[in-house]
């Protein structure tokens, strides 16, 4: 978990913040998001956008920002509760998964062998559980860049999101809460 902030957020929906509520973790990250109340969408040079504003759907905001510092330290502490029965394994590098009926075996550099009944593989990008299992991947390059910053400004934001989709790519302005 980094314990500065890096430069990156994540957009969570209304449905994934309900369930971080659920299994505990929303209340971690209170004032540390802030609430999407409104987009605005606009393509190229066109002067009109769409607008999309959470009081026509009621009173709950559209979305949230929040900085990935900030969710993976939320998730982080989940994994720490006794109640989760979930044990943290860390640094560990697993070189080998063979899989029964019912269990699956790793097997892990430094010699140890851990049996469960489920193995995830969130163990990013270049997935060595995934290469393991022979779940294939499919992926192809983008020739675009992205350059992320992050700025403060002299008036406030009010939760409005703007993307702007432009020849060369698309162009947001995301609120984040003030840290």
């Amino acid at each position: 978990v980094a314990p500065a902030f890096d430069g990156r957020a994540s957009a969570v929906a209304v449905s994934a913040k309900r369930l971080l509520a659920v299994v505990g973790r929303w209340d971690h990250m209170a004032g540390r998001t802030e609430a999407i109340r409104e987009i605005r969408v606009s393509d190229g040079a066109a002067p009109f956008f769409l607008h999309y504003d959470h009081t026509d759907l009621g009173n709950a905001p559209l979305g949230y920002m929040v900085e990935n510092r900030v969710l993976r330290a939320a998730l982080a502490e989940s994994i720490t509760d006794e109640a989760t029965r979930i044990t943290r394994l860390t640094p560990a590098t697993v070189t080998g998964f063979t899989q029964g009926s019912d269990r699956a075996t790793l097997t892990l550099a430094d010699g140890r062998t851990i049996d469960a009944r489920l193995a995830i593989a969130a163990d990013g990008r270049t997935s060595v559980l995934r290469e393991l299992t022979g779940i294939s991947l499919v992926n192809w390059k983008y020739d675009q860049m992205g350059i992320v910053t992050t700025i403060g400004h002299a008036r406030p934001h009010d939760g409005i999101a703007h993307e702007h989709f432009l020849p060369a790519g698309p162009f947001a302005i995301l609120p984040l809460a003030d840290e």
